[in-house]
């Protein structure tokens, strides 16, 4: 679990950049113009094993929605699933709420409360470095996999990536694949090709 301090100034970075940038992605931290690619591989993800397109019963989390572009973005694609997003920031979830009125959003840790969905997402949110960010991460796979959802996507920045930065946190596809529970979990894909110094892993039960 990330300590109450790390949380705190994480919510003041963000909510420094949302005042400064608005929104945009570049007030989720992202310094570059990938989120769409990153959305489209996770789209991707969910289709191999899911007919997203037609069943509009599906029950979608979006873990550390940000400012919800990712909903923005299904919409786009014309998917009516059943939404739901949740950030600890509350100045992007009061965003979120003001923007997108048929969604559902929640100010809270998604640990606290998976809400019982089919899919769950998250993207970009174990990029910045914590002291104990590898025992999140496998903490975070280890739980959703006890859930009900039957398709996780999760992104993360590659160790291999050749620029780094002391802010983030890289891990490795190994880290994750060590924590997967195949009593659980039937099996998973990995994307470490779409993006340079990045991979998304879907597991899928």
């Amino acid at each position: 679990m990330i300590s109450k301090t790390e949380l705190e100034k994480m919510n003041r970075d963000y909510s420094n950049l949302l005042q400064e940038h608005g929104d945009d992605e570049k007030s989720l931290g992202w310094n570059k113009p990938k989120q769409q690619f990153r959305f489209e591989i996770f789209l991707n993800m969910i289709s191999r094993q899911s007919d997203i397109f037609h069943d509009t019963s599906l029950r979608l989390l979006d873990v550390g929605c940000g400012l919800g572009h990712f909903y923005e973005f299904l919409m786009k694609k014309n998917i009516g699933i059943d939404y739901l997003g949740v950030d600890i920031n509350p100045d992007f979830i009061d965003l979120c709420k003001a923007k997108y009125t048929n969604a559902m959003f929640y100010n809270e840790l998604a640990e606290e409360n998976f809400h019982d969905c089919d899919i769950i997402c998250a993207s970009g949110i174990f990029n910045r470095y914590f002291d104990k960010s590898l025992e999140n991460i496998q903490e975070f796979i280890t739980n959703t996999q006890k859930t009900s959802a039957k398709i996780i996507v999760v992104n993360f920045l590659h160790t291999g990536a050749l620029l780094k930065h002391d802010d983030n946190f890289y891990t490795s596809i190994a880290d994750i694949e060590s924590v997967i529970d195949r009593k659980l979990t039937n099996g998973f894909y990995v994307d470490a090709a779409s993006l340079p110094g990045e991979f998304t892993i879907g597991l899928f039960k």
